[in-house]
């Protein structure tokens, strides 16, 4: 490699370095809950990143803006930032183990407040969106004070219709419960509840037979795609 090659390659790797630093201070600010510092960090990292040409980079602030507007439960926002995150970056390659725990968590949280349906249709317009679009774009304002709850029906609360989904999803009961951090039990009891509501017979809940748990799923499954919870 020749002295001009050499140093053009220090000059990047530091320039990578520098957005990397960026990205950091992002997520400092982030878990600091400065989340207005979160943002000015993460926007500059996408704007250094794009001089760099550097897609890994770009996709690493993306996913940094889509943190912030998940934390700010600005869900749409984040399910679009998601959708570009995707173009850019290789999830599954480019994130330790660690990391794709967060990002598995976060991306989950926001599909189950927003539904599936929604989810994806912000998802997939994410997915057309350039970075400088995205750039561009005005910073939405964080929610203050707790939004109201969802209207659900029959009195279903927001934890009923998340493990409603998650049994239409074809999940166990102990796969639900690793997945919220819950006992078997409790899954078991916001099920019991969440049937009692739907009227699904409480016998196919606590009978614990196949056929009985098999009935109670379809019967879920199908409500939930009736009234479009997930």
């Amino acid at each position: 490699m020749g002295s001009d090659a050499l140093k053009l390659a220090r000059e990047l790797g530091d320039q990578l370095l520098i957005n990397r630093v960026l990205n950091t201070l992002g997520y400092t600010a982030l878990s600091q809950r400065n989340l207005l510092q979160a943002a000015v960090w993460y926007r500059e990292g996408l704007s250094h990143a794009m001089e760099l040409d550097s897609k890994e980079r770009i996709g690493w602030n993306l996913y940094g803006l889509a943190l912030v507007a998940e934390t700010e439960e600005q869900y749409l926002q984040a399910a679009r930032l998601f959708g570009a995150v995707e173009t850019w970056l290789d999830i599954n390659a480019d994130m330790n183990q660690a990391e794709h725990a967060e990002y598995t968590h976060v991306f989950e949280n926001v599909r189950a407040r927003l539904g599936k349906r929604a989810f994806a249709a912000a998802r997939s317009e994410g997915h057309g969106l350039t970075p400088a679009q995205i750039l561009v774009a005005p910073r939405l304002h964080p929610v203050v004070g707790t939004p109201p709850p969802p209207n659900y029906p029959d009195g279903l609360t927001n934890r009923e219709v998340q493990m409603l989904c998650m049994i239409s999803d074809g999940l166990t009961y102990h796969e639900i419960a690793t997945r919220l951090h819950i006992s078997p039990r409790t899954v078991n009891t916001y099920l019991t509840r969440a049937y009692s509501k739907i009227q699904v017979s409480r016998i196919q809940v606590s009978a614990g037979g196949q056929k009985s748990r098999v009935a109670s799923r379809i019967a879920a499954s199908r409500y939930v795609d009736e009234h479009d919870l997930c």
